[in-house]
């Protein structure tokens, strides 16, 4: 369409003088933007992406605290308050829970601290500790990344909406002529 009306611009300019400059370039630059905005399918991409950062996570956390439990028995063997402490009771409501394994991951860290003299002197090194802080912190990441993306979708989407919507609305103005 806007090859056409660059061929035929002088009549659309005198059947209506909006049509002059810069109506012409106006459009073109809409035609641009709308060109340059993501496809959906890359939007969806990326929160695929995001997501699976976030599941990973999640699988090292189940697998820290599953490897840990070891040691924690050994530790504490047929000590089931302390290994409910460590949350022993407490892992099945949350292993599937992105924000319920942040907090189990926070209490599991904040235990292994509390008992760490008698863990690491059964082998489960400051390291090994550590790690639960850490990938507690990646999971708290990754899951605000996560919600900030699709916080941020419906904005995104309505922009697009917009950038690809103006040079379709200009398209039926000069088609109207």
């Amino acid at each position: 369409m806007h090859g056409l009306f660059t061929g035929d611009k002088a009549a659309f300019i005198a059947y209506d003088p909006d049509f002059a400059d810069p109506f012409g370039q106006n459009w073109q630059d809409a035609i641009k933007a709308a060109e340059a905005v993501p496809k959906d399918e890359a939007v969806v991409d990326e929160q695929t992406g995001i997501s699976e950062l976030v599941e990973e996570t999640m699988d090292q956390c189940r697998h820290k605290f599953q490897s840990s439990k070891f040691f924690i028995e050994k530790a504490y063997p047929n000590n089931r308050p302390v290994q409910n402490e460590f949350g022993y009771d407490n892992y099945l409501k949350v292993r599937k829970s992105q924000t319920g394994m942040i907090g189990f991951m926070e209490n599991f860290h904040r235990v292994a601290e509390k008992y760490k003299e008698k863990l690491i002197n059964n082998n489960y090194t400051q390291d090994k500790i550590d790690e639960i802080e850490t990938l507690r912190k990646k999971l708290h990441q990754a899951n605000e990344k996560q919600e900030a993306f699709k916080k941020g979708r419906p904005v995104l989407t309505q922009d697009r909406i917009i950038l690809l919507n103006k040079p379709w609305d200009t398209a039926v103005l000069v088609h109207k002529r």
